[in-house]
């Protein structure tokens, strides 16, 4: 049977490093930290953005008692939230391996979109860059390419088109899933943080209903 993952088992706060930490702060600005158990929410219980669903199949046990339960999403804390984001999102994935200009931008991704998501959208960004990709398994695969175009294309360019990317991800879950449709504005918004000043003054109206003005 596969271990259960523990509080012991993540990585301490120290590990983090210092320029990733507003990018952290950002995901628990965005997911709020409070307990939240909306029967509609498929993911089930939820807090500091861990949901029941990510906690089962990440088999986290934070109370000990073999399983994973409501409990165990009680007893997340920011801290911890953190420290797990960072192990499953960053480092697993290979985050951890890209152009450091394009990490922000895809830990967040990886972590609304989930890695397949994340994938999808590092494949399409490169593609509209001309880089023709390959499919990969992980993200830690297109290093090479996510390099290349950081350094000819410039970062600020490249991020914007992984913004691009990510944004037209979610028009497509919003037009297959209609009922998804509702979380659209929000989700742009979340992709816009990353983009360049250039690029959200084209979402200037968006960002200004929502009071979040370039």
């Amino acid at each position: 049977m596969t271990k259960m993952l523990t509080a012991a088992d993540l990585p301490p706060l120290s590990d983090i490093p210092l320029w990733l930490a507003p990018t952290l702060a950002e995901i628990l600005r965005r997911e709020g930290t409070r307990f939240e158990d909306d029967p509609k929410d498929p993911g089930g219980a939820t807090k500091c953005g861990i949901s029941l669903a990510f906690a089962r199949a990440a088999r986290l046990d934070l109370d000990g008692n073999g399983a994973t339960d409501l409990d165990d999403i009680k007893d997340v804390t920011p801290d911890l939230a953190r420290r797990l984001i960072f192990l499953k999102f960053y480092r697993e994935p290979g985050i951890d391996a890209l152009a450091e200009a394009v990490q922000p931008v895809l830990l967040d991704t990886a972590f609304n979109c989930g890695i397949g998501g994340a994938l999808q959208v590092v494949h399409q960004a490169l593609s509209d860059c001309a880089l023709h990709p390959y499919r990969a398994n992980s993200l830690r695969q297109q290093a090479a390419l996510l390099g290349i175009a950081v350094g000819h294309f410039g970062a600020g360019t490249t991020v914007d088109a992984l913004v691009r990317a990510r944004i037209a991800h979610y028009r497509r879950i919003a037009t297959n899933h209609p009922a998804m449709s509702r979380y659209l504005n929000g989700w742009v918004l979340r992709a816009l943080h990353y983009a360049s000043d250039d690029m959200r003054r084209r979402y200037d109206d968006l960002l200004k209903r929502y009071g979040e003005t370039p």
